[in-house]
């Protein structure tokens, strides 16, 4: 052969088995099952209350739903803030004010001031009922047996939650 020929070189090369890939991608996934750890405990919301009329008698939670409905209707009739007295819900047959038949009332209602409906319970240990049509109807309940004088201080008693 002539010295004028290119050497030739041959070089091995060892075939790449995807080792040092497989170690990225299992730290990255590794990595984002941590991160996704730490964010779920960090943006866990606080429990919910619970609501405080389940603890209710049937009774007591009847006369609380008789009362959400009973608010929109003496607000609808309502001429301005005239509100109409006890014995005029009783004649429209609104309850929990009217006395239905087959169903026996342990409540006593009174309006309070203009713009203010008590039920005093006659049971044992029931609640009394307040409703407060101040701009939007508020209702209260409580177990104690104090009389109300005036329907805005009502601090001791257990509002209700507005409908959603």
């Amino acid at each position: 052969m002539s010295s004028d020929s290119p050497q030739l070189t041959i070089e091995v090369i060892a075939p790449d088995n995807g080792g040092r890939e497989t170690l990225w991608v299992t730290l990255t996934i590794v990595l984002m099952v941590i991160l996704a750890f730490i964010g779920i405990k960090l943006n866990r919301a606080a429990p919910a209350a619970q609501a405080q009329h389940i603890g209710l008698s049937i009774e007591a939670k009847r006369v609380l739903t008789d009362l959400r409905n009973a608010a929109d209707e003496i607000q609808f009739s309502a001429e301005g803030t005239n509100y109409p007295s006890i014995t005029e819900l009783q004649r429209w047959a609104l309850p929990p004010f009217a006395k239905t038949p087959g169903v026996i009332s342990q409540y006593v209602w009174d309006k309070v001031e203009h713009d203010c409906y008590l039920g005093v319970s006659q049971q044992e240990g029931s609640p009394h009922f307040m409703l407060l049509l101040d701009g939007e109807p508020h209702i209260y309940w409580s177990t104690d047996t104090a009389p109300v004088t005036d329907c805005h201080q009502n601090l001791d008693w257990i509002k209700d939650k507005p409908r959603a």
